[in-house]
C-alpha cells in the first residue's frame, strides 16, 4: 500500500505465476503492481488487483507483457470528450506531475521505451487498458480490453502494430494520438457506448494502415 509491489531494476528478469496485488496510489510516483525498469523482462501468468498502475515499463526495451490479469481499482472518474473537448497532453500523462491521488491509473503504462510484446492479457476497470508514450516499434496482440477510457491509447509513439485484439464497453476502443507508422489489423471494436464513444479514434496520425478490423455497435464508428 506504500510504493510498487513487485520493481524489476535488472535485465533478463521473468516474474510469473504471481496474484500481485495493493500497491500505493501515487500517480506522481509511477505506483504500479509490477514497475520494470530493466531490459528484456518477461511478465507473464499474474494476476494483478487492486494496484494504481498494473504494470508499468519505464525506459526498458525488449519487455514481454504475457497472459496476464489485470483489473483497477473500481472507482469511477468522469471522462471528457477528447473531440469536443480537444486532444492534448495532460497533466497527467507526464512521470512526475502532482495530480489527484484518487484517480485510476493504467492497466499497462509504457513510457520511453522499445521492441515490447504485449499478448495475450485480460485487462478491465482500469483508466487506459494499455497506454503508450513515448514508446516506439511495439507489438499488441489478442489483449482483451473491457470497461477502460480508452482501451488502446498512442502518445508520441511511432512505428507500432496491434492486431487481432478485442475491444469492448470502453469510451474508446482505440485513440491513436500525435503518431505515425501505427497499423492495424484484424482487431475487433464492439459496443463502445456511452453519450459520446468510438469505436476507434485518430487525432494527428500520420502513414496510418488500418485492414480489416471490426467496428460495429459503438456510439460512433
Amino acid at each position: 500500500g506504500h510504493t510498487h509491489v513487485v520493481e524489476i531494476r535488472a535485465p533478463d528478469v521473468e516474474l510469473a505465476g504471481f496474484v500481485i496485488r495493493h500497491s500505493g496510489a501515487d500517480l506522481a510516483r509511477d505506483h504500479a503492481g509490477v514497475f520494470v525498469t530493466g531490459a528484456n523482462a518477461i511478465v507473464r501468468d499474474n494476476t494483478i488487483v487492486d494496484c494504481l498502475h498494473g504494470i508499468y515499463v519505464k525506459g526498458a526495451n525488449g519487455v514481454r507483457l504475457l497472459h496476464n490479469t489485470i483489473r483497477g481499482r473500481a472507482q469511477s472518474e468522469t471522462i471528457g470528450d477528447p473531440v469536443l473537448g480537444g486532444v492534448k497532453l495532460r497533466p497527467e500523462e507526464l512521470c512526475s506531475s502532482e495530480i489527484e491521488q484518487n484517480q485510476r491509473g493504467n492497466g499497462i503504462h509504457v513510457w520511453k521505451s522499445e521492441r515490447l510484446e504485449i499478448a495475450d492479457n485480460d485487462i478491465r476497470g482500469t483508466r487506459d487498458g494499455i497506454y503508450f508514450s513515448f514508446a516506439h516499434r511495439t507489438r499488441v496482440e489478442r489483449n482483451r480490453i473491457s470497461q477502460v477510457r480508452y482501451g488502446l491509447h498512442y502518445m508520441y509513439s511511432n512505428e507500432n502494430t496491434f492486431r487481432d485484439n478485442l475491444f469492448t464497453d470502453n469510451v474508446a476502443g482505440a485513440a491513436l494520438m500525435y503518431s505515425r507508422g501505427i497499423a492495424l489489423e484484424r482487431n475487433r471494436f464492439l459496443a463502445n457506448r456511452s453519450e459520446r464513444a468510438y469505436g476507434l479514434l485518430m487525432h494527428s496520425v500520420d502513414d496510418t494502415r488500418v485492414e480489416h478490423n471490426v467496428i460495429r455497435g459503438n456510439t460512433v464508428g
